[in-house]
């Protein structure tokens, strides 16, 4: 028995561009974004798919309704996909957070795991939705493919948890705007098959 996912990033945001914090900002995709969501759907084209699961963020929704079109699936919109929540930092730069909260934002740096940014939520809130997340799936296997579409901390959170990996080891996993990235879930452990696939849009 095998459960493979199809894990994809949004495409890119305004905010991603200006290399901005957003997590529970809901911000809509940029144009390269909407490229990347049409060209993730060509990429996938061919790829059956019995169920999607989607952040409900705008961003999220956006590339998975893309993803979808044609496709008589019903997208489940998903709080618990949900990008890390940075409070009060939602919307600025390093460098601004930096000038504003360097003591808070060192003691972030140091254990993002227990410390939040003010009025946001810790690396282990995140892991908490995500386990939340996954303990629904299990009707799932039996040869069955869902597409799972987040945020790069939501996946990057899943593949540690799939792979077996602490929280703070979220890092080691690249994952860009509009990617595609996937693993396969058998009863003995989790299988990476590929990761940060970028599939190849009309601006490059």
């Amino acid at each position: 028995m095998m459960l493979r996912l199809l894990l994809v990033r949004h495409g890119e945001t305004g905010a991603n561009a200006g290399r901005r914090f957003s997590g529970s900002g809901d911000v809509p995709l940029n144009e390269r974004g909407r490229e990347q969501a049409e060209a993730l759907r060509k990429a996938l084209l061919a790829e059956e798919i019995h169920r999607i699961h989607c952040s409900d963020l705008i961003r999220a929704r956006d590339t998975a309704g893309a993803i979808a079109e044609g496709r008589p699936i019903e997208i489940i919109p998903t709080p618990n996909l949900r990008e890390l929540d940075f409070g009060e930092w939602e919307g600025m730069t390093y460098e601004e957070i930096r000038r504003r909260d360097p003591e808070i934002l060192g003691r972030w740096e140091a254990d993002p795991a227990l410390v939040a940014p003010p009025g946001g939520e810790s690396l282990d809130g995140l892991d908490r939705r995500v386990g939340t997340f996954m303990a629904g799936l299990p009707d799932l296997r039996g040869g069955q493919t869902a597409l799972v579409v987040g945020h790069a901390g939501s996946i990057r959170m899943l593949l540690c948890r799939v792979l077996g990996l602490p929280p703070r080891a979220h890092w080691q996993f690249g994952v860009a705007p509009g990617s595609l990235s996937e693993i396969n879930l058998y009863p003995e452990g989790a299988v990476l098959v590929r990761l940060n696939h970028s599939p190849a849009t009309p601006a490059g």
